[in-house]
């Protein structure tokens, strides 16, 4: 975690052997990597096998654009044959600090092995932070460290936001609204931090903690989540009674828990909406085996 940057503002983890299991992580895997523009650059630009990784961590100071950051792959690899592949499709190299550095001029990419189990690809000022980190480790305060380690160990995806969970939210979603005028972003326009992982299997089990500006919007984003999902189920018809029932809200002072499970059609409409997505989900379609 010594390579993420002090000024973190989002961190999302993938548990990929974990997500791989079901059809459901890896749809989310796939969207993971189709979307994520370090990783996608890594596997075209750079040949990096997605086959390859078992865990990933993708780490932006820059939300909500995310145009700057980085992302940490462990797995085997082999990075001679990577970087004699990136050579072979104009990349060049460059020592740093003792490291080989790989780089695109095109997307002012760089990508960086630090042993073969592990590498770090970004945009180019970011990958040399992050191995100036590498080499003179920062402490992550506590509190941060414990949630990061307590989400990868429970979940196969997870996510924290270090800043309004609003600002996450891409622009056609938060102008969006939800049934009775009730939007994304209003939902989360209190929220202060926010963190929140998801295991799969048959369903999708959610986990949430936000923390709100005070115990009393806490309290009103429990209610307001409630509303949402009942009025999902009886009017929209975009939840299962089962799903819209599973629904658990543990207020604790300015602290809201929030638990949930969904089917496999609930869970990537759910997705779409977050991201930004229009198209909504009907039968799963066949997901490629990672």
């Amino acid at each position: 975690m010594n390579l993420v940057m002090p000024d973190v503002k989002v961190l999302a983890g993938v548990n990929v052997r974990g997500a791989a299991a079901s059809p459901l992580g890896r749809y989310v895997l796939t969207q993971m990597i189709e979307r994520n523009q370090q990783i996608q650059q890594a596997s075209t630009d750079f040949g990096v096998d997605p086959h390859s990784l078992r865990e990933i961590l993708v780490a932006s100071n820059s939300a909500p654009k995310y145009d700057a950051g980085i992302a940490v792959a462990r797995g085997s690899f082999h990075p001679p044959a990577v970087i004699a592949k990136a050579v072979e499709h104009g990349a060049v190299t460059e020592m740093y600090k003792n490291v080989t550095l790989v780089t695109d001029s095109k997307h002012g990419l760089g990508l960086a092995f630090l042993g073969s189990n592990l590498l770090i690809t970004g945009d180019l000022p970011s990958v040399k932070n992050a191995i100036d980190r590498a080499l003179a480790p920062w402490a992550m305060p506590a509190p941060l460290s414990a949630r990061i380690a307590q989400l990868s160990a429970a979940d196969d995806a997870w996510v924290i936001s270090t800043v309004s969970a609003a600002t996450l939210l891409p622009t056609s979603t938060a102008t969006a609204g939800t049934a009775r005028g009730v939007s994304p972003a209003s939902v989360l326009q209190n929220v202060q931090r926010m963190s929140g992982g998801v295991k799969f299997g048959k369903l999708a089990t959610v986990n949430a903690l936000a923390q709100a500006d005070t115990p009393e919007m806490a309290q009103l984003l429990g209610n307001t989540v409630k509303l949402m999902m009942n009025l999902l189920q009886a009017q929209a018809k975009q939840l299962a009674p089962e799903s819209a029932q599973s629904l658990v809200v543990d207020p604790e002072g300015n602290l809201l828990n929030l638990s949930f499970h969904l089917t496999d059609p609930e869970f990537r409409n759910l997705y779409k909406l977050v991201s930004g997505s229009s198209r909504v989900a009907g039968t799963p379609k066949a997901e490629k085996k990672m």
